[in-house]
């Protein structure tokens, strides 16, 4: 779930991610970062996270505007669970 967030609405940052799956994503973050499917990137107000080069690949696709529904998908705000 958190992969597939972060692949049609990323890049996001931990709260960010947190607020749309209302739970503490801090594991699994680690683990996919471990596993090499997400990059983390520094920025100003902190890290932000996307999925990795790795990632695509394993699906056949050079960026996420490949995936399915894409373009719907992407522009669709998430909102937080109730």
């Amino acid at each position: 779930e958190t992969l597939t967030i972060l692949a049609y609405q990323g890049p996001l940052s931990k709260p960010e991610l947190e607020n749309i799956r209302g739970v503490n994503c801090a594991l699994i973050l680690r683990n996919l970062k471990i596993d090499d499917l997400i990059e983390e990137i520094k920025e100003n107000n902190g890290m932000i996270y996307r999925v990795s080069t790795k990632f695509l690949r394993v699906l056949g696709i050079d960026s996420p505007r490949h995936l399915p529904d894409y373009e719907t998908l992407h522009q669709k705000a998430i909102s937080p669970l109730p």
